[in-house]
């Protein structure tokens, strides 16, 4: 890089020197020295500055790239939709249920997560999901809050199937916490109140 910018400083000046002292090259009449220096002075400083732009070319293509990813998800049609008409249970009781529940993620269609399960939880008793990592255990929360919907089979609440509830009806009556949770840039509280707004203190 030095080479390079040494040679284009002498291929300036020595051309700059012809024009001075060569009228064959000077078609226009001789130059003065100091027009010379200007325009190499002029090129040096253009050349540079442009050279500078190449860092903010990288920052806006960047941007552009992040641009493009928000706007696939902000444009992006869900497949689960809260229905205006959904049913709610006023006597909430908390009976789940799983009737022959299969089910694979949509980024890998082939590899079944669960296959053909039947559980029951009865409301007001703790139950525990028990196994290795991947055999279902988030997946079975994630298809009752609708995040997911089976491939096949039913999750029913209190003997409603849950694709008839309001889904926000439905996420307001469960408290979720995940094993890798999210959190954003702000206090615990305002965490807790993206998802409940109306959440006392």
């Amino acid at each position: 890089m030095m080479f390079v910018m040494m040679a284009s400083y002498a291929l300036g000046f020595w051309y700059g020197s012809k024009l001075i002292t060569d009228k064959e090259y000077n078609l226009t009449g001789n130059y003065t020295s100091g027009e010379v220096l200007v325009v190499f002075f002029s090129i040096i400083m253009g050349g540079f500055n442009i050279s500078q732009l190449s860092p903010c070319m990288k920052a806006f293509t960047e941007g552009q790239q992040a641009a493009a990813r928000i706007y696939a998800v902000i444009d992006r049609t869900p497949s689960i939709v809260d229905d205006d008409n959904g049913k709610t249970i006023p006597n909430l009781k908390g009976d789940i249920e799983l009737r022959n529940v299969s089910f694979s993620y949509p980024k890998d269609p082939s590899r079944l997560i669960l296959d053909n399960v039947s559980l029951k939880f009865n409301a007001n008793q703790k139950n525990a999901l028990v196994g290795e990592s991947g055999c279902g255990k988030s997946t079975i929360m994630q298809l009752l809050m609708r995040f997911y919907d089976p491939s096949s089979g039913e999750v029913y609440l209190d003997g409603i199937n849950i694709r008839d509830l309001s889904l926000k009806w439905l996420r307001d009556n469960i408290g979720y916490v995940g094993q890798e949770p999210v959190l954003f840039a702000t206090t615990i509280k305002e965490n807790l109140k993206l998802g409940k707004t109306d959440a006392t203190d």
